[in-house]
């Protein structure tokens, strides 16, 4: 994504003046620096977002970050976490029951990692 320019900036906020002009460039403003920000954090959805955003689709940008599609990914990601978690504590009770020479060194990061990853 291209750097938001003043140019663009002034055109997109002039083109798009409705209601309350301060509270609409305030916004705009906001929500460009927000999209820079997240670059490094970044998904489809995201890219879908700073493509529409420099486009001045902020209707579209806003269906494209539906909310509940976005619940739904984080719900599956939590779930991921848990069972991740599972994972290294059956690993970690594993690496005990071999109790092989260094097994408590071994052991303790999946534990730690375990009981990160469930809190």
């Amino acid at each position: 994504m291209e750097p938001v320019t003043t140019t663009w900036l002034m055109t997109t906020l002039i083109g798009g003046f409705l209601g309350n002009r301060t509270t609409f460039v305030s916004n705009v403003i906001q929500l460009a620096q927000q999209l820079s920000q997240t670059t490094t954090l970044d998904s489809d959805r995201l890219q879908k977002a700073r493509a529409l955003f420099e486009e001045g689709k902020y209707q579209e940008l806003n269906k494209v970050l539906n909310e509940e599609d976005i619940d739904r990914n984080i719900a599956q990601y939590e779930e991921k976490g848990k069972i991740l978690a599972n994972e290294l504590t059956i690993k970690a009770q594993t690496t005990v029951l071999t109790k092989e020479k260094g097994w408590f060194e071994e052991k303790r990061p999946f534990k730690t990692h375990s009981i990160r990853s469930t809190c």
